[in-house]
């Protein structure tokens, strides 16, 4: 269904009336949970990225669709977001489980990570040249802000080092097929994964809970172009 959505789309022109609806209907949300936006990104400062992103909490929350970057058509091209996925609690002074009717056909379990939510993700230009960039479950890209350096703390974690604030090449190494891309984000080497979402969390990005390491990105699940998503199992060691 999304993807016959997005063929629809094309039709439509960034910051038309019909590009809003379009959104709207996609986003199962109204116009004040959408976010407007054309910014540069920071782990690609000479792009300039155009789209709409939705603020409403569920599935579709922190989702967006890009029109244009640098000015020029790029699809549209959806981005699925972080979804707010639901407790399993029926009452969580006791912790009482839900009933997981069908058609669960499967179910994982793993540590609850106690950090900052980031979700890396690739997309187009209009020459076709993939870059892969980073954002919160509440803005089109991650940036240093007063709450915290997490644009540096994200490329800090990914072992890459921060760019010059004059500089506007960008991170060369988050460039689909470059050498020197980070092993950690390899599934987004695939054509099928979209997206992998992560736990930014350790003692330099201090929570609530106190971790015995310094920084680090811990997948927690990959979302491959249709939003299916699946679980990243850590080793026993991690």
């Amino acid at each position: 269904k999304s993807s016959a959505m997005l063929e629809e789309a094309a039709k439509f022109q960034f910051g038309s009336k019909e590009a809003m609806d379009h959104a709207m209907a996609l986003f199962r949300c109204n116009k004040k949970q959408i976010d407007r936006f054309t910014k540069a990104d920071p782990f690609h400062p000479e792009n300039t990225v155009s789209g709409y992103m939705c603020r409403r909490e569920g599935s579709m929350g922190g989702s967006m669709i890009l029109y244009t970057v640098n000015g020029r058509r790029v699809g549209p091209y959806l981005v699925w977001g972080t979804p707010k996925l639901k407790y399993p609690y029926t009452d969580f002074d006791t912790r009482t489980f839900c009933d997981f009717p069908p058609p669960a056909a499967s179910y994982f379990i793993t540590t609850k990570w106690n950090g900052m939510n980031v979700l890396v993700f690739k997309y187009p230009d209009a020459n076709g040249k993939m870059y892969v960039s980073a954002k919160s479950k509440g803005s089109p890209f991650l940036t240093n802000t007063t709450f915290g350096a997490f644009f540096n703390l994200a490329l800090t974690a990914l072992d890459l080092p921060s760019p010059a604030p004059d500089d506007e090449t960008g991170v060369a190494e988050l460039v689909l097929g470059n050498e020197r891309f980070p092993a950690a984000l390899e599934p987004l080497q695939s054509e099928d994964i979209q997206s992998m979402t992560f736990e930014l969390c350790g003692r330099m990005e201090p929570h609530l809970v106190s971790y015995p390491f310094e920084l680090r990105l811990i997948p927690l699940f990959q979302t491959n172009t249709a939003g299916k998503i699946t679980p990243i199992p850590l080793h026993s060691d991690e």
